[in-house]
């Protein structure tokens, strides 16, 4: 088997996708920063609606963009 602790983590996370759903949340998987920063923009946001941010200083909020995108959308605003 190729890459078996990529394969462990894989299973894993799909298990934990799935008893999340089966607990009513709505789960999105991303295979990286630029995946989830389209996640949020794409499906999250625009279901919630939500104008604004609260942003305690995270270094991975940052690191994806979204900070900067949403900071520089005139439609919402950020509390720090």
């Amino acid at each position: 088997m190729d890459k078996p602790i990529e394969h462990y983590w894989k299973i894993r996370l799909e298990n934990l996708k799935k008893s999340l759903e089966e607990n009513n949340f709505e789960v999105f998987l991303a295979n990286n920063s630029s995946e989830a920063k389209a996640i949020v923009q794409k499906e999250i946001l625009p279901k919630t609606g939500a104008k604004s941010v609260s942003w305690g200083g995270s270094l991975t909020f940052t690191k994806t963009g979204l900070y900067h995108d949403i900071k520089n959308n005139p439609e919402t605003w950020i509390i720090s």
